[in-house]
């Protein structure tokens, strides 16, 4: 519920902000579950960004990663191009939407999509885990 719009903190501690995101990097470049949720929470929680000014910050950590990933997915050989490029239109449409809904509405839908997510991803992770 604290969570807004405005940046809370002057002085984020950088350092362990920097240190968090690479850890996130090394999780996100092996398995990349969840990655876009993680980051934006430790924007927020310890980067001290606003709710819209994390998210954006976010996705271009997140497009990193994924262009690192595919890097070494195409030097490896490994890549379903048609694949691929299906989910990167996907992708494009979906990124462009969700940015024209962050912007006109901000904290005020993003939040509970981010909530949505988090757990829609948990529950699936779940039922493919136990059942």
């Amino acid at each position: 519920p604290n969570i807004s719009e405005e940046d809370r903190a002057k002085n984020p501690h950088k350092i362990f902000l920097f240190i968090s995101i690479a850890i996130a990097g090394l999780y996100g470049g092996f398995l990349g579950i969840g990655i876009g949720s993680f980051i934006l929470a430790l924007l927020v929680s310890i980067g001290g960004y606003g709710l819209s000014k994390a998210l954006a910050h976010s996705r271009w950590i997140v497009f990193s990663i994924n262009i690192a990933s595919t890097l070494f997915f195409i030097l490896g050989g490994n890549v379903l191009w048609i694949l691929g490029i299906i989910m990167c239109v996907g992708q494009i449409i979906g990124a462009s939407f969700g940015a024209r809904l962050a912007i006109k509405h901000g904290a005020r839908i993003i939040r509970p999509i981010v909530i949505c997510v988090c757990f829609t991803l948990s529950t699936q992770l779940l039922i493919r885990e136990f059942f």
